[in-house]
């Protein structure tokens, strides 16, 4: 059996598995303080999986240091920062533990499982915040680090981000912008001119994002979603207005895994790094 455990800035999940695209069951609570949300995690896993543990695989926030197996300046979970979540985890649970961005894995997990065999594969995931991941050839894409394409600046004078810096994408289209800027859940609302700023603002990013990696096909995950039209009709229509006319616009998906697209990431990992594939 393999555990994949899924970390965001409000709420953790954590799946069994046999293979990863199969999840026999799952838990969801809130994401609290690093020690009350470690012992949730270690129950929930005592109570699906009272048997023996192949590997287990984490999606997380970004940035990592994942040599050291923890959670380096992630703003939406400030009080994780240098804890040792991987090492805990292992002295609990007696079992090989792996750390992965959760974009990155929700990549990983759409490109393997979604039927989605682009090259490269960018996707986005939009939610609380904003995360993106990259599959060049079948593999993670990383730098000296995880991209972070929430935090590209869209507009130097823009409103401040959780990074601390100004103008951030996150800082105009994640679930904390819209709520904090319009007063209420992104969930919530309904107003097409709402979803027309925030798909503009979304369309720069994304621009932006492409010009940098050229991607075949991009996929969007996350809650924000779930809004559909509302949000994707505007975002079209703004990327057609900016997109550079020599280079081809790549298509746009939404996520086939839905929401468990960084959770099956996780599983993914755990699998192929316990498997050596």
């Amino acid at each position: 059996m393999y555990v994949g455990i899924d970390i965001g800035a409000t709420h953790t999940r954590v799946a069994l598995a046999v293979v990863p695209n199969n999840i026999v069951q799952k838990k969801d609570f809130a994401t609290t303080s690093f020690r009350e949300t470690i012992a949730r995690i270690v129950e929930s896993i005592r109570l699906l999986a009272p048997e023996k543990i192949e590997a287990i695989g984490i999606s997380s926030p970004a940035p990592l240091n994942k040599v050291q197996g923890t959670i380096l300046n992630t703003p939406n979970l400030p009080n994780w920062k240098d804890k040792p979540l991987v090492d805990m985890l292992k002295q609990e649970l007696h079992c090989p533990v792996y750390l992965e961005h959760d974009a990155s894995a929700g990549a990983l997990a759409e490109f393997l499982y979604g039927q989605k065999s682009a090259n490269p594969l960018l996707y986005l995931t939009l939610s609380t915040g904003i995360g993106g991941g990259l599959i060049k050839e079948g593999q993670i894409y990383e730098g000296t680090n995880s991209i972070h394409l929430g935090h590209q600046v869209i507009d130097k004078k823009g409103p401040k981000c959780s990074c601390g810096k100004n103008g951030c994408l996150e800082a105009f289209v994640s679930g904390w912008a819209i709520e904090k800027k319009f007063g209420k859940p992104a969930q919530e609302i309904d107003d097409p001119a709402v979803w027309d700023e925030v798909g503009e603002n979304l369309a720069v990013g994304i621009n932006n994002s492409v010009m940098h990696y050229l991607p075949e096909l991009i996929v969007l995950g996350g809650g924000l979603i779930q809004k559909g039209d509302l949000l994707l009709k505007p975002l079209q229509k703004h990327l057609e207005q900016y997109f550079c006319q020599d280079i081809p616009l790549p298509s746009i998906e939404l996520a086939r895994l839905g929401q468990d697209s960084s959770l099956i990431g996780a599983l993914a990992i755990a699998w192929k790094k316990y498997n050596n594939k």
